[in-house]
């Protein structure tokens, strides 16, 4: 079998059965569908229980709800195709792509990793297609090295690969590894955490002009629905992941200080944008900023100098609390 298709799924019944028939719907039909019902409490599950019934490609695991990350962990487990592709609950994809893939895979059989663009939907269920800003075709390792890992996590202008899993088609035994030495409670650049390692190992990716997925902005998603600010530990989670599975022969400590400094800040924003009494946000924020381990990220994040990065580099650095306070009302 070359495909599987995991869909984790949480609280997503209004759109899992657009996300279900577009996957069914491929024109190519060699796959496997694995559903995974990550606890939820409206009638997804019951969804997916109708649709395998109705078609044998199609598996379904029901857990107790432990976040995507514990979700897509299940249904990888359980995959047996060659390649994993990863799709949102709340997404759904062209019918050919399926089709282009096994095509780009006949004429490059080592490829580990195959790319592909989306359409990004807004409030008004408009879709505008982004190709990914890079040139179509195969890189093998020496073009990986020159073309992507100068600005793989993220490059002095603030431009980086799209981390997303969703997108891409992954070699199944690497896509698990590097999945599995994820931890489950992470929430913030939990996709980053598994691709970026993924690409600074890999020796073929193929690069798609096409657009194949359609991304739906939904505020209620298992990514999106937050009640309360990001977590600061998941930043250290993830530096963990990174140090323990990036190729360490390239040196990306400097995207790494870019990426930490721009997630600080968003997750210093998210704080901000709670209900919570904001002196005590406050102390909180500056309290994370003068760790070291913080500290340094903000410190040392080298951005061009025109780049709008240097914005919240800036007010982190003289933890200028009052005016990111006033910015998450624009940003």
């Amino acid at each position: 079998m070359l495909f599987s298709i995991v869909v984790p799924i949480y609280g997503v019944e209004q759109f899992l059965p657009q996300c279900i028939e577009s996957i069914l719907g491929q024109n190519y039909k060699n796959f496997e569908l694995i559903l995974v019902d990550d606890g939820s409490k409206d009638q997804s599950g019951k969804i997916c229980n109708i649709y395998a019934n109705k078609d044998s490609r199609i598996k379904v695991i029901h857990k107790s709800n432990g976040g995507l990350v514990s979700a897509r962990k299940a249904g990888a487990a359980l995959a047996s195709g060659a390649y994993i592709l990863p799709v949102d609950g709340d997404d759904w994809i062209a019918p050919g792509l399926l089709a282009a893939l096994t095509e780009v895979i006949a004429q490059n059989d080592d490829v580990e990793m195959i790319c592909y663009g989306m359409y990004q939907g807004n409030s008004e269920g408009k879709y505008e297609s982004k190709q990914l800003d890079y040139e179509p075709g195969i890189y093998r390792i020496s073009d990986i090295q020159q073309k992507i890992y100068p600005a793989l996590i993220k490059g002095s202008n603030g431009k980086r690969f799209p981390p997303n899993l969703w997108g891409k088609a992954m070699k199944r035994e690497a896509y698990q590894f590097y999945q599995m030495t994820v931890p489950d409670c992470l929430s913030l650049g939990e996709d980053a955490a598994v691709s970026y390692p993924f690409i600074s190992q890999a020796n073929t990716i193929y690069i798609m002009p096409e657009c194949f997925y359609y991304y739906r902005w939904n505020a209620q998603s298992m990514t999106k629905s937050r009640k309360k600010g990001f977590a600061w530990d998941n930043l250290r989670m993830l530096s963990k992941v990174w140090n323990e599975n990036l190729n360490d022969k390239f040196d990306f400590s400097s995207q790494i200080n870019r990426y930490m400094c721009h997630d600080i800040f968003n997750v210093a924003k998210s704080h901000l944008q709670t209900n919570q009494d904001f002196a005590k946000i406050r102390r909180g924020i500056m309290e994370e900023l003068n760790k070291p381990d913080f500290r340094y990220y903000v410190i040392h994040a080298e951005f061009d100098m025109l780049s709008l990065e240097q914005i919240p580099r800036i007010l982190l650095k003289y933890q200028m609390i009052y005016i990111i306070k006033f910015l998450t009302q624009y940003i």
